[in-house]
């Protein structure tokens, strides 16, 4: 009961999230959201939370999301940096440039999460934390593998085939139609 519970009032503080944020897609598309919804059932399944840790984690929990996910599209910005286009010629200064940049952008991902998990323990007993770090790779490496057998699957796999109906067998030149008895 607990658990229906703390996913009822997970789903509410998501949805009151999802709502306060501006910088949805115009075009409606909610792959996203479906994702973000399976996590937080996925990461409420895996920690068992009471209603009353439910109430206090899921507004933190959603924070460092945010700040986490900020710093990554940092990370990917810098590491496309570090890739110069064909007709771009980088010189030895601006690529050490690039990968300080990199760098630090990595650094900040760490630092995020390190001030979270403070900001966890204040409010979670380090063994749920633990799960919950536990929980996000196993999330992470789920939604992997989903991608991975979309993207690698035979198109022929996903299109029933219908059955090929067998050819009668060919007549020979000595074979008549006539029956002789």
């Amino acid at each position: 009961m607990k658990r229906i519970i703390a996913a009822f009032a997970a789903l509410i503080l998501l949805s009151v999230s999802g709502f306060a944020q501006t910088d949805k897609k115009p075009h409606g598309d909610n792959g996203w959201e479906e994702i973000k919804a399976e996590k937080v059932g996925f990461i409420t399944d895996k920690l068992d939370l009471s209603v009353e840790e439910a109430q206090v984690f899921w507004p933190v929990y959603n924070k460092y999301e945010k700040e986490f996910a900020a710093a990554n599209k940092e990370v990917r910005k810098a590491l496309r940096g570090l890739h110069p286009k064909k007709d771009e010629k980088v010189s030895e200064a601006e690529m050490a440039q690039r990968l300080n940049v990199y760098v630090a952008a990595k650094s900040k991902v760490s630092d995020i999460t390190a001030a979270y998990n403070k900001e966890f323990l204040k409010v979670l007993p380090a063994s749920k934390v633990a799960k919950l770090y536990l929980a996000e790779e196993q999330f992470m490496h789920k939604m992997l593998d989903r991608f991975a057998q979309k993207k690698y699957r035979k198109p022929s796999a996903e299109i029933p085939r219908q059955p090929v109906k067998p050819k009668a067998p060919a007549k020979q030149d000595n074979q008549t139609d006539d029956i002789v008895e």
